[in-house]
């Protein structure tokens, strides 16, 4: 998806697995935890936008 919020690029650019981050660690701290929040948001907007 492009055209995301910068927030999640740099996120990447630090973090090279994700958004394919194991889970078994369920310690994560707030930058990790908003990437994958921002990142669901993003990727729901659209979707659910073609159901109005």
């Amino acid at each position: 998806m492009r055209n995301l919020p910068s927030d999640i690029y740099a996120y990447k650019a630090v973090n090279e697995v994700f958004p394919n981050q194991s889970t078994a660690d369920q310690f994560f701290d707030e930058r990790q935890f908003e990437a994958y929040r921002e990142l669901g948001y993003q990727l729901a907007k659209p979707a659910l936008a073609k159901l109005d």
